[in-house]
């Protein structure tokens, strides 16, 4: 069975050097970040059912993840005025204003052979751009969000 033909969606940007938006894409320059953290208890039940939800059972019983007590919880609220590749040639294809709200959490291994570590189980953001840069170059489980109640970035500002 033929397989359906590639299509490089951001080799129109006018330039054959341009591929996909990564890796050559890295590293990011942002601009202008206001960040707001948030710190509360979080329920055990909860926490260790997002630990088998999505670190234990994916793991398929190499590593047993639970979290960290004393179950903390964190809520930031991200706004980036300028978020934009640094070098050549993606540097010339501008910036874009991001906001973003994520979820933290903390995790230890239940062997005691790591150290705890940050997890994030929900990441929203309102640029479909890093939806896409976080999921694919990252692995961060990024959606789209719209957020009332802090500051709208102004105009974006690039360089």
């Amino acid at each position: 069975m033929a397989r359906p033909m590639y299509v490089n969606r951001w080799k129109s940007l006018g330039s054959a050097r341009l591929a996909a938006p990564a890796p050559g894409y890295q590293p990011f320059v942002a601009r202008d970040v206001r960040m707001y953290g948030f710190i509360f208890q979080g329920v055990e039940a909860r926490l260790n059912d997002l630990c088998t939800r999505y670190l234990n059972e994916p793991m398929q019983g190499q590593f047993q993840y639970s979290p960290m007590p004393p179950h903390w919880v964190v809520l930031t609220f991200t706004e980036t005025r300028s978020l934009a590749p640094k070098n050549p040639p993606f540097a010339d294809l501008g910036c874009a204003p991001e906001r973003e709200a994520a979820f933290w959490i903390w995790v230890h291994r239940s062997d005691g052979q790591s150290a705890p570590v940050s997890f994030s189980p929900y990441i929203f953001v309102d640029n479909p751009i890093a939806i896409i840069q976080g999921r694919e170059i990252y692995g961060f489980p990024k959606e789209i969000g719209w957020f009332e109640g802090f500051r709208a970035p102004d105009k974006a500002r690039c360089g």
